[in-house]
This record gives structure tokens, sequence and C-alpha cells, in this order.
């Protein structure tokens, strides 16, 4: 197969309703290690991020390849109740329920999609976060009253089924980093870097 030639157009098809993203080039599955990221469309103008690769057919006496198409992103909760998600600023919530494993979710496609953000029922949205590689990020998801959430966020890749799997898990009722303030008489205030002023500790 000569992928130089190919392209491939995706739908979230609906009955009478497909809306077809531009064609993408499948020339990078040409290499042994090629992936083409491709958006599918509903009518409505949401999306979803598909992964394509490309391997050998299992079986030697058929020259040709075998493409497989995924969820980018799928996502599992391990924190015991529901969660809420967004994947851009102006995406509508979508609930991840506590016995979610593995399960994907279209969104409102923006400048700024693919930036996740969580909350609980009794907290604010966390701030938007990137996913581009494999790696723990701990979320802190403050509630009305200033307590505080810490959720470990694994970002898991090339597991079967999607690009990366994000496993969210409660973390320390302590924080994921801790911090001794030895001084005799000052307070100190600390923020992670890209907070606003309303996230001083």
């Amino acid at each position: 197969l000569n992928f130089k030639v190919v392209g491939l157009q995706a739908s979230i098809a609906y009955p009478g309703g497909e809306s077809f993203g531009p064609i993408k080039n499948l020339s990078p599955l040409s290499d042994m290690d090629g992936s083409v990221d491709v958006f599918a469309y509903d009518c409505e103008g949401n999306c979803m991020r598909l992964f394509i690769t490309s391997k050998p057919c299992p079986y030697q006496s058929i020259p040709t390849k075998v493409i497989t198409i995924r969820p980018y992103m799928t996502f599992t909760n391990r924190v015991g109740r529901d969660m809420y998600i967004k994947l851009s600023s102006e995406d509508d919530e979508k609930v991840l329920r506590a016995s979610d494993s593995r399960v994907c979710f279209i969104y409102k496609e923006t400048s700024d999609c693919d930036k996740l953000q969580v909350r609980l029922a009794d907290t604010r949205w966390s701030f938007p976060i990137g996913i581009a590689k494999e790696d723990t990020i701990f979320l802190v998801l403050r509630k009305e009253n200033g307590e505080r959430v810490f959720l470990r966020t694994e970002v898991r890749g090339y597991e079967e089924g999607s690009r990366f799997v994000i496993v969210f898990r409660l973390g320390s009722t302590l924080g994921p980093i801790r911090i001794e303030n030895r001084t005799s008489a000052k307070t100190i205030s600390i923020r992670q870097c890209g907070f606003d002023d309303d996230h001083w500790i």
C-alpha cells in the first residue's frame, strides 16, 4: 500500500447527518513508527481527535498493512466519585462517572483545544493543562471554603485503545510537595507558575 497517494476523512456519523473534516495525508504511515492525527466532526461542529497508525498484516502471505484508528485520549476515573471534564475553554462539561474506564468524548474545537480542565461536584475548575507526553501531574482543586483537593493525574502513553490514557486518582491530603517555613516570624505565600492571584497559598 502506497500511503503517499492515500488520504482520509473522518466523520462522527449520525444517520443522514455526516460532516467530514478536511482530507488528511497518510504519507507519515509509510515510516515504521509513523502516525497521523485526524479530527472527526459531527453536524454540530463538535469534534473528536483520532490517532491513526499502521502495521504489517499478521499473515505473511498477505502483503498489506493494517490501519488502526483509535481515540487520541481516553479517560479512567479512579477517584471514587463522578468528575466533570472540559477539553477546551468553550467546551460543555462532560461527566466522567465513578465507574468509567477508558472512555472518550467529543468536544467543541477552539484555538486552545486539548487543554484539559477537571472539577469535582464541590470544587472549582482546575487550571487548564495540555497533554503532550507521558507524565504524572498533580492538580489542585479548590472548594468554595478554601479547602484543597489534590488530584493525581497519570498520563500513560501507547496503551491499547488510545494514544494517551488519562487516569485520575485522589492524591495525598498533604499535597504532592512538602514545604516548611522555618523562619521565626515571617509568613511566606507561594503559588504555582501560571496561576492567578486567587491561587496564593
